[in-house]
Parts: structure tokens; sequence; C-alpha cells
């Protein structure tokens, strides 16, 4: 009996552990099934969630296979092509392609980089509208790297391509407008340093490459060196009046053409602070050239008043001059109440009177035909020693009336050289150029000298007279020019030798210099080909 209950009492303590551990494993099945139930809600509650927003986002999901046909498309799609997702799916892709060619362009890019992001394509809608789209898409592949399928997400673009499309078209007609009106603008942000100009500003300065970056000292660099100021002094105004100014400026292109702008500075502040300059430069390079051709025009029509002026005085005092010694000499000379010594003072005075005028008339011819062009010139081979002799033959008398030592510095190895040139009009310009020479010199020596120097021959006229003033030496090459221009000059003349010199030893392919100083006298002196 002892034994029975033993049993019995084992028998119940191990049925209530069981009842108890079936009791804990009810509980724990009991919650199980409740957070079984609240993952299923929870799961559900989320699918619901993502696939609101799958079928409400603006961007298009798509997944294709690697032949191009579509596994799934975002619903979304209909509001992009007049397509259903299900009209879609298991079609090829590139059904929806404006053009064709540009998937195969983006299955390159993705087998190249294995995405792309921000990659521009054109497609069509169902009704043959072209719409642009960007796309974000990358190549899954297994885990053994093995191309699986393509992930993607397009997004239209047509508003942002078509504003841009507008800003560009505003910008073509800006930019035509410019070219039409010769300017172009630009902006220089100061915080920056970033130099901002349109098209047209590029090509007006010579750039073709419209994306080169111009910073402020590249664009000084090409300003004229002489006008660099004005930039500086066009700053200080904006500085200190915070206006805004304008100026002319030049500028110098890459192949060295100058061209005028005229330059128009609007400060820009922000809190009192200057932080940009915006400006318009127009191209003003025909109206300044017409402008200094008007001032040209202007300065040689008062030369030609002045030339004018000098030419009446000229004409006034040498050719009036001798004109009154011929007509007042004249009928003296067969007065027969005059005697024979007398008479023969007067024929030298008419022959002196005589031979200044044929001198003046000779320069005026000689200065029309240099001036028109149709000066003759007949080269031929000739000796300079019998040059040297006619000129002392000519000259010497003079100088020995003033009492002037005339003198023939010419070089051992000239003897009788022979040049070939034209021999008048090289005894022309040693004439007049003598003839200058004694005029002016009141005592000492005048001198003629040739020398063979390199391929030239080397002429000058040298005297101690009574030389040029500093003021003058580059005046005196010009018509009708003396240092005295008066009336009453002492020394007779038309002031046209030393510019027919000038004129014929450049016709004769020569150049000619002179120095001079003041009370010591002038050294003309040129060359000439062999």
């Amino acid at each position: 009996m002892e034994e029975f209950e033993k049993t019995t009492k084992k028998l119940r303590t191990e049925i209530a552990d069981l009842k108890e551990d079936f009791n804990k494993r009810c509980m724990v099945c009991a919650r199980d099934k409740q957070g079984f139930e609240h993952a299923v809600k929870k799961l559900h509650q989320r699918e619901l969630k993502y696939s609101t927003i799958f079928e409400n986002v603006q961007d298009v999901y798509y997944q294709t296979d690697l032949n191009r046909i579509i596994y799934e498309i975002s619903p979304s799609i209909k509001y992009y092509s007049d397509f259903s997702s299900e009209e879609l799916v298991g079609r090829p892709v590139s059904e929806l392609y404006s053009n064709p060619e540009e998937r195969n362009l983006l299955l390159e890019s993705l087998s190249q980089h294995g995405e792309v992001r921000d990659y521009e394509i054109r497609l069509k809608t169902g009704g043959g509208k072209i719409k642009y789209a960007s796309i974000n898409a990358r190549l899954v592949c297994d885990d053994a790297g093995k191309p699986m399928h393509i992930d993607g997400a397009l997004r239209d673009i047509t508003a942002r391509k078509v504003a841009e499309e507008a800003i560009v078209e505003r910008e073509k007609e800006l930019n035509y407008a410019q070219q039409i009106a010769k300017m172009g603008s630009w902006k220089l942000d100061l915080r920056t340093g970033i130099n901002s100009w349109s098209e047209n500003m590029y090509h007006m300065v010579g750039y073709t490459d419209t994306s080169t970056a111009i910073s402020y000292n590249i664009f000084l660099d090409m300003v004229h060196p002489e006008d660099k100021h004005l930039i500086e002094l066009g700053m200080q105004e904006i500085s200190s009046t915070g206006r805004e100014v304008r100026f002319d400026f030049r500028h110098i292109l890459s192949n060295g053409e100058i061209k005028w702008f005229k330059n128009y500075v609007v400060p820009v502040y922000f809190e009192d602070e200057l932080i940009e300059l915006h400006g318009v430069n127009i191209d003003i390079t025909d109206s300044k050239l017409l402008e200094m051709e008007l001032i040209k025009a202007k300065e040689q029509a008062e030369a030609s008043d002045r030339l004018k002026t000098a030419f009446m005085n000229n004409i006034s005092h040498e050719v009036r001059t001798p004109l009154n010694a011929i007509q007042g000499f004249a009928p003296m000379i067969i007065d027969p109440r005059i005697g024979f010594e007398e008479k023969q003072e007067m024929v030298e005075l008419l022959n002196f009177s005589v031979s200044r005028l044929i001198q003046t008339i000779t320069d005026y011819m000689d200065i029309s035909l240099i001036t028109s062009g149709t000066m003759d010139l007949k080269r031929n081979e000739f000796a300079l020693d019998r040059i040297t002799s006619e000129l002392r033959h000519h000259f010497e008398a003079r100088c020995n009336e003033k009492s002037l030592l005339l003198t023939f510095d010419v070089a051992d190895e000239i003897g009788s050289a022979k040049i070939t040139s034209d021999r008048n009009l090289l005894l022309k310009v040693l004439s007049h150029l003598l003839d200058n020479a004694i005029k002016f010199t009141t005592s000492g020596e005048v001198t003629l000298g040739i020398s063979l120097k390199s391929s030239n021959y080397e002429f000058y006229v040298r005297d101690t007279g009574k030389g040029i003033g500093t003021e003058n030496l580059s005046a005196i090459f010009k018509h009708f020019v003396q240092e005295d221009e008066s009336s009453s000059r002492p020394f007779e003349g038309s002031g046209l030798g030393l510019s027919i010199v000038r004129s014929l030893v450049g016709l004769l392919g020569g150049t000619i210099t002179v120095e001079s100083v003041r009370g010591k006298g002038s050294t003309f002196s040129f060359t000439l080909p062999l």
C-alpha cells in the first residue's frame, strides 16, 4: 500500500509538472501567435505604404532584363507616356525611345561603368510627343558577378529642357543683338574674382573659344599700355562716388590689331559693400578712326591754309622783289644821262634778279613735279669727280665774294669712281645744299664731302654758319619753311630748297639727316646706293 502511494504521489508530481510545462508552452504559443499576427499586420501596412508611394511617386521605377524586356515599371509611367504599367510589362523598352540608338549608347555606358547618373534621353509618348528624361540606372549582378537585370529610375525633365532651350534661344537673340550693336556685356564678381563675358564679348576681343576663362588680370593685359590708367581712374571714381562710370580705351587683340571700346561700368552693392561690377563694352573703332580722320583732315586743312599763306608771302617776296628790280632798272639802261659804269652795275643787278627769279620758278616747277609724282628719273653711270669739278666752278666765286673757304673732302678711293644714278638730280641736291650753306654762312668755310661706306656713297655738306634751332630741325624739310618767315627776312629764297632735297634724295633711293648747333653751323648728310 505504501509503495502504491509513493508511486501515485510521483505520478501526480510529474502530471503537475507536465501540466505546468503545457500551460507555459500554451502561453508561449499564444504570444507567438499574437506577435505573428502583429508582424503580418505591420508588413501589410508597410506594403500598402510603399505601394501607394510606388504608384504615386513622380519618378518612374523600372526593371528590364538583359534583352531589353520590361519586367516591372511603376504605375506613374501613365502620367509620362500615356501607357499604363500593365501595357508596358513584357514589351521591349526600346519602344519608348524616340531614337532607339540612344538605348544602345545607354547600355554601352552601363557595361563600362556599371551605372549611370543623370543620363539624358528622349522618349516618346503614346500620342507621339517627345519628352526628355533623366535616368539613374545600375546593372544588377548575381553573387558570381554575372549580370542579371537592370534597375533604374527616370524623371521627366521636359519642362526644364524647354526652359533651358528658351534660355539658350534668348541668349542667341541677345548675342545677335549684341553683334548688330557691336557690343558685349560682362560681369566681374569682386568676391571670387570670376569674370563672366557674353559670347559676343569674346568675339569682339578675338577669342573663338567662348569657354575660355578670362580673369581680370588677363583682361588688363589686353588693354593698351597707354590706357591702363583709365581703368584705374574708373575704379577710383566708383570707389569715391559709388556711381557708374564711362570712358573710352584701346584693346590690343592677339593678332596685334587695336580696337577702341566705349566702356560702361555699373557697380553693384550688397549691404554697402561693393560686390560686383557689371559692364558693357561697345566697339567704337570705326567712329574713332573716322574721328581721327576728321582731325587729320582738319589739321591738313589748317596746314594747307598755312601753306597757302606761306606761298603767298613767298610769291610776294621771291617773285615780286626781283620783278620790281627788273622793272625799275630796265628803263634806266637806255637813259643817255646815265654813265656807262652805272649802267654796268644796273646790268649786274638785273642779271642777279633774273637769276633769282629763274631759281624761284625752277623750285616751284620741281616741287610741282615731285608732289604730282611726275618727276622724271634717268639713271646712268657717271664719274663723281666730274660732279665735284662742276660744283667747284659754280660756287667758288660766290664763296670768294663772302671771303668763305670752299673745301672738298673727297676720299682717295673715290677718285674717278663711278655711280649709277640720275646725274642731274644729284647735282640739283648738292647745289641746293651748297647754296643754303653759303647763304647762311658769313665767315669760316663750307665743305662738301664724299666717302664710301659699305655698299653706299655718303655725301655731306658742312658749314660754319648761323645753325638751326633745335625746335626747328623737324620742320625745315617742309614746304616754304624757313626759320624767319617774315617778309623782311634778310635771306632770300623760296623756302622750298630743303623739301626738294629730301624728296629728290628719296627718289634716288637714299635718306637724309641733319645735325646743327645754333651759332656753330650745320651738317646735312645723305647716302645713295652704289
